[in-house]
């Protein structure tokens, strides 16, 4: 995604996605988080089942703060495991 940030700060970051549990993969599924050509992750959350595929979530339990710079920038975002609902990410200030 391309993006613009106006503020250089610390944001914080959470999801919005869905899944049962006892879906075929057992482990939590994980949102990891590129800036730029980094091969490291800026961001890594894991997320634990929400309930059920239409119980949705952008739960304070599954977040993580992080300080970005300002000016525009690429983020490349990768979902490790399938079967499970994603949304969105939010990021605040």
């Amino acid at each position: 995604y391309q993006v613009t940030i106006n503020t250089a700060g610390t944001y914080l970051v959470r999801a919005r996605y869905a899944y049962p549990p006892g879906t075929p993969v057992a482990a939590n599924r994980q949102i990891r988080l590129f800036l730029g050509t980094s091969a490291t992750p800026f961001v890594t959350l894991s997320l634990p089942p929400t309930g059920d595929w239409t119980t949705w979530t952008l739960s304070s339990a599954v977040q993580t703060t992080v300080a970005l710079p300002a000016g525009s920038h690429v983020i490349t975002m990768r979902l490790d495991y399938g079967y499970w609902t994603f949304d969105s990410l939010q990021f605040s200030l």
